[in-house]
């Protein structure tokens, strides 16, 4: 066996054994696959019949709940509530049981007492509707307010009903609730019976009952037929107690699921698993019919069986299996295998032609030795061995052509002798030649001169083929240089404006960068950035990515070169929104690292369609890997130097904050607890303690102020504030900052002026309303702060630039001003323009930080315009976005002044740790509420209403120990909905409502608590339940 085979073997037996662990790998990650697909698949599928069936639940309701409104039904039981409301309680309960006895004892129910209420005019309504909807309902009945019978289509087992369980259900404390009452099989329809009990209201108030029992296998068994797929042809309604409600060919309630799969449905109610039994597997996907577990107002199931309701519903829930073969998984990979086998054998085949082609390369320079030298042997040494490789045969061809040379110049003096010799012999030939030349000159055919002719032509185009192919040397020689050149510039220039502005000078040495920029993507606000922008008409520095030709580069990850043409087709497919001016014609690249794109290349230009190519676009995608290398590097180090000099920055100020955030919170402190000493004092004068507890109260706010300031600085800091939008009236924010600051304003002496410029159609946008307010607010405090006299401005207006549109608000004051070497600082977090110990003015100098922050978490910029002595402008925009989907409908709010409920009837839990926060609230809520009771864990709160249900009201602190006030809200929300619960704390931090309302609550107050807002939070929330009116 030669050598080559041998290397060839090799290679080819490695390559076959990575190949078979690939396959087994590759099998294992499809198997894999194939069954989670499955899975989700099932899961899907009982999801989607489950919600259907739900659907066509609620919709069986609503036709009973219309049947509740025609007039002979509401007619019928004012006629009969009014009769037995005549009667004592007594008197009633007696006639009840009296004409119940009765009831019973007949069995005629042609007997005129029996008709009297299977054959009035609301019995022949009810018949008439059961008639046209035949076979779809069973018995309907009506009773009053009192249980008592008024109506039915046929004589039923009893006539009271108020004592029933489905009847107890529906009323629901008075509250009323649609009761379905799931009983089984019922000997009037004779099939599967839903009771469907409807209270019936007016004003607000239960007077009769309405119960339709629903034949409701029928229409399910419509559902569950028409939605049955291949591989999902296996589908139960179960209860979750394991009883089969349905199951095609089987008749309901006559088996039930075997224990191991009812445990599995229990530990996932809601999910997909694979059950195996000892003669079978499958997928089984299981989800739970909402209306029969969990939706708000309908209670679902019953106490107990009937006589006349076999098997009835004991408190279970529904839920629908999808039962799938585990052959459809065995049956997909088996597909898996017969590919990898056929892939297999094509790469076997590559493979062994591959190795056979490494091991002759291999062997191929040995071979060229060994015949070079058997060329020395016959003495021939004009030749050399050429070869490029590092390795031993490639030292050994060196060494080679070392020996061949030592012969060569061994052997010069006789070379030299036949050399002279043969050049003396061939200078008589061409002289011989030459003379017989001459003698043919003139004698040339006419055939012989188109010849020459044809000999120049090929030399012509031989003499441009090497134009062309130095002009392409040329341009590959210039984008070498030009990589070599950014690559330098990453490591010699200062900064990344520096390096970018390299970049387009080195590129315009390949192509036209008059137009020229590169943006970089922001994920989190979709925004785009322009760190560089050269262009003759347009001018960014950042914008939404939108639909723009950029974001559609960076999302495809591809380079594009856009015409007109193509510009106009992706408007048309929605694709594209012009921004700016149209140029006519667009080349744009990606900027990757590592596979991810962090940005775009754009060259454009608007007078030549022609300026970029296809050549041009690949030469730029050849170089943006190496762009995007060096501006990434250097945005690392511009990074690295930024954070180098905001820790020196943060050392400088460091001592000068703590200072002053030392003296905003010992001030007030000493304030609080300085006066709060002299309140002791016996014969201290009405009038002075009322002015000793105001300066308390302002110092309080004070330090308050401060906290909250740190606070939201650090949140900030920490990147834990998250923008949360909705739909505002700009008009409205500034109309209540107006109303709330102007009475403060004018207590100095300033006129606050606010006229506003925007129609109510105009002012209306989707932001955070919440940093919109806290920017405006920090604004105008400032702004009234630092102005003794003269006049604030507030206001804002509709702005359009660069084809965007965005809202421009301003605050503008006739202040002191900031002076000139201190408006770059005023934004900076934790400095003052005041910061050394001469300032004049409280305050932590962390609003206006703040403020910036918001502004640029809402897409937008904030800047100021300053004259010390004269005023200052503080001018921010944000983007102008409208509500994408029609208008929402205005939320109705309650009228505070026209509030004329009492209190007095109702019931609170004050959950609450703290001494002092529970004795302010004893002081607050004292004889406002009938009965008022404190607890101080969230487990003592759950406990104590549940023994209390008629509680109306729970102020939840959220600290507490052994259960947190957001667990507790939840374990009182599992078992009931109606009582309000306002959440309290302490924390004060963005983003504690929006826990408080995910948690349960109603609504959400800080501490420290204020008396009108609390009270005014009850009132708003008790009215938006009916508690109070």
């Amino acid at each position: 066996m030669n050598f080559a085979i041998r290397q060839s073997l090799k290679f080819f037996i490695t390559s076959i054994l990575i190949l078979m662990i690939a396959m087994v790998v590759f099998y294992k990650l499809n198997y894999n696959s194939v069954l989670n697909y499955q899975l989700e698949d099932s899961k899907i599928f009982a999801e989607k019949i489950s919600k259907n069936i739900n659907q066509h639940i609620i919709e069986k309701v609503k036709k009973v709940k219309i049947i509740t409104t025609a007039p002979v039904i509401t007619n019928a039981l004012s006629k009969s509530n009014k009769y037995y409301q005549s009667l004592s309680k007594k008197k009633r309960d007696e006639e009840i049981l009296q004409k119940n006895n009765k009831w019973e004892t007949i069995k005629d129910q042609n007997n005129s007492f029996i008709l009297d209420y299977t054959n009035n005019e609301v019995s022949k309504y009810l018949k008439i509707l059961q008639h046209n909807i035949k076979g779809e309902y069973g018995e309907i009945f009506l009773t009053n307010k009192y249980g008592a019978l008024v109506a039915s289509t046929e004589k039923l087992t009893t006539f009271a009903h108020g004592h029933k369980y489905w009847w107890q259900g529906a009323y629901n404390n008075g509250n009323g609730a649609v009761f379905l009452d799931d009983r089984g099989y019922d000997d009037s329809v004779d099939g599967y019976v839903l009771g469907v009990v409807v209270p019936i209201k007016k004003d607000n108030e239960i007077i009769g009952m309405l119960k339709a029992n629903l034949n409701i296998l029928g229409s399910i068994n419509t559902i569950i037929v028409n939605a049955q797929i291949k591989n999902h042809e296996k589908l139960k309604l179960i209860r979750s107690g394991g009883l089969i409600v349905f199951e095609e060919g089987t008749e309901p309630l006559s088996k039930r699921i075997s224990n191991d799969l009812q445990k599995k449905i229990q530990a996932k109610p809601n999910d997909s698993f694979v059950f195996e039994t000892e003669r079978d597997k499958f997928i089984v996907g299981c989800y739970e019919i909402k209306i029969s577990s969990e939706m708000e107002a309908y209670n679902f199931g019953g106490d107990f069986e009937s006589i006349d309701h076999k098997k009835g519903n004991c408190g279970e829930s529904w839920l629908i299996l999808d039962l799938n073969p585990f052959s459809n998984v065995i049956k997909q990979a088996a597909g898996i295998i017969s590919g990898l086998w056929i892939i297999g054998i094509i790469l076997t085949v590559v493979f062994a032609i591959f190795s056979f082609i490494i091991g002759k390369r291999i062997a191929k320079p040995l071979k060229e030795l060994i015949m070079q030298t058997k060329q020395i042997t016959k003495g021939d040494y004009n030749f050399c061995v050429v070869t490029n490789r590092k390795d031993e045969i490639g030292e050994l061809a060196i060494s080679f052509n070392q020996m061949i040379n030592y012969l060569k110049e061994s052997t010069t003096s006789i070379d030299k002798l036949n050399a002279e010799i043969r050049e003396r012999k061939q200078a008589e030939e061409k002289i011989e030649e030459k003379s017989k030349e001459l003698e043919k000159h003139y004698k040339k055919s006419e055939e012989q001169r188109i010849a020459t002719l044809s000999v120049l032509s090929d030399l012509n185009e031989t003499t441009r083929n090497l134009k062309l192919e130095i002009s392409e040397r040329k341009r590959a020689e210039q984008i070498q240089k030009v990589l070599y050149n950014i690559s330098n510039a990453a490591i010699t220039t200062e900064n990344l404006d520096e390096l970018i502005k390299r970049i387009q000078e080195e590129l315009s040495a390949i192509i036209d960068t008059t137009n020229f920029y590169i943006a970089f993507y922001d994920t989190n606000t979709d925004m785009l950035s322009f760190p560089f922008y050269a262009d003759k008409k347009d001018k960014f520095t950042s914008a939404p990515a939108g639909k723009t030709l950029t974001k559609y580069v960076i999302e495809t990850k591809k380079p594009l070169l856009a015409n007109i043409d193509l510009k106009k087709r992706f408007v048309k497919k929605g694709i594209l929104e012009h921004q700016g001016n149209l140029s006519k014609i667009w080349l744009g690249v990606p900027l990757k690292i590592e596979g991810k794109v962090t940005g775009v290349l754009a060259v454009q230009s608007y007078t030549d369609e022609n300026a970029f190519d296809e050549s041009d676009k690949k030469v730029l995608e050849f170089v943006s890997h190496q762009i995007s290398i060096s501006i990434e590097r250097k945005k690392a180090e511009d990074g690295l130097k930024s954070a180098l000099e905001k820790a020196q920055e943060s050392d400088r100020l460091k001592s000068a904050f703590l200072a002053n955030m030392s003296h905003e919170i010992r001030t007030p402190m000493n304030g609080i607890l300085g006066f709060t000493e002299l309140l002791k004092e016996p014969q201290l004068t009405g009038e002075k303690k009322n002015r000793y507890i105001k300066i308390i109260e302002k110092s309080g706010n004070r330090m308050l102020n401060t906290i909250n300031d740190i606070i939201d600085i650090s949140k900030i800091e920490a990147g834990q504030v998250k923008v949360v939008k909705s739909e505002v009236s700009v008009n409205e924010i500034l109309k209540e900052l107006y109303t709330f600051f102007n009475s403060e304003a004018q207590s100095k002496g300033l006129e606050l002026i606010y006229k506003p410029t925007l129609s109510d159609k105009e002012a209306i946008i989707v932001t955070d309303k919440h940093k919109l307010e806290g920017i405006l607010t920090n604004l105008i405090k400032n702004a009234i702060k630092f102005t003794e006299h003269g006049n604030i401005h507030l206001g804002c207006s509709l702005k359009k630039e660069n084809g965007l549109e965005g809202l421009e608000f301003y605050v503008k004051d006739t202040g002191i001003g900031i002076p000139p070497d201190r408006i770059k600082a005023i934004f900076n977090r934790f400095e003052q323009a005041d910061i050394e110990d001469t300032q004049v003015f409280e305050g932590s100098g962390l609003g206006l930080a703040i403020s910036k922050s918001y502004v640029e978490m809402l897409g937008g910029n904030i800047s100021v315009t300053s004259e010390e002595g004269i005023g200052s402008t503080f001018v921010f925009s944000i983007p102008y976005t409208k509500q994408s989907t029609k208008e929402s409908d205005a939320e109705g709010g309650v009228n505070k002044t026209q509030q004329t409920t009492s209190l007095n009837n109702l019931s609170v839990i004050v959950a609450e740790d703290d001494e002092a926060s529970r004795l302010l609230l004893e002081a607050i809520l004292k004889n406002k509420f009938h009965k008022i009771t404190y607890t101080k864990t969230g487990k003592e709160t759950v406990d104590r209403f549940r023994e209390n249900p008629e509680t109306n009201i729970i102020l939840m602190d959220i600290k507490m120990p052994d259960m947190s006030g957001y667990e507790a809200t939840r374990e009182i929300r599992k078992f009931n909905q109606d009582v309000v619960i306002i959440a309290q704390t302490a924390y004060g931090l963005s983003g504690d409502r929006e826990k408080a309302i995910e948690a349960g609550c109603d609504d959400y107050i800080a501490k420290p608590i204020n008396k009108e807002l609390l009270i005014e939070k009850i009132i708003n929330n008790l009215t938006k339940k009916h508690l109070i009116e």
